[in-house]
């Protein structure tokens, strides 16, 4: 209902009616779609997942939001603190959500993991802005390189902080996945 298109958005349903009729297509208006009275739209989604909000986003959208990609190289550093992460390539235009540390599910192949996901810029460990997305799958042992994942964000746990000693990103490690594996999924 309030679609536009085009240069400068000029392209409404009323140009979009004439098109259709000059090229002999049947046009059908879609009403709005609400949840209880709030009208979903691609920049209500947009909004809720800068805000890290995905059990809004999964309401309105029926499901999880998901992020996929390959498996890429990095320093090894949640290896040698207990907790390696799958350090994920996401595509340029997908939109990840806000920087933090979420639970979720990891698809690898046919299997499903619990999995603890942080998006960041990993300020522990680094002054680069970059912002990656790792995820640590429980209770998985192998070799993920290469491998596409698919990333399911199901609660949004905490912001991403730097922490004063590794040890303390240890530590903070350790409790988000206690929170994680007491969660219902």
């Amino acid at each position: 209902d309030n679609h536009a298109f085009g240069k400068n958005r000029e392209g409404d349903i009323a140009h979009l009616e004439l098109l259709a009729q000059s090229s002999g297509v049947n046009l059908i208006e879609a009403p709005p779609y609400l949840i209880d009275g709030v009208h979903i739209s691609s920049t209500k989604i947009r909004h809720l997942l800068e805000q890290g909000n995905v059990q809004q986003v999964a309401e309105y959208l029926g499901r999880d939001y998901e992020v996929s990609g390959i498996v890429v190289g990095g320093d090894k550093l949640g290896r040698s603190l207990g907790y390696p992460t799958a350090n994920i390539q996401t595509p340029s235009n997908k939109l990840i959500p806000r920087d933090g540390v979420y639970a979720g599910k990891v698809i690898v192949g046919t299997d499903v993991f619990i999995g603890a996901i942080s998006i960041g810029s990993r300020p522990t460990v680094t002054d680069s802005k970059e912002r990656v997305l790792e995820a640590l799958l429980l209770d998985f042992a192998g070799d993920l390189y290469g491998t596409e994942l698919q990333v399911q964000l199901r609660h949004y746990l905490r912001e991403q902080i730097a922490f004063p000693t590794l040890e303390a990103l240890q530590s903070q490690m350790g409790l988000d996945v206690q929170q994680i594996r007491a969660m219902k999924y």
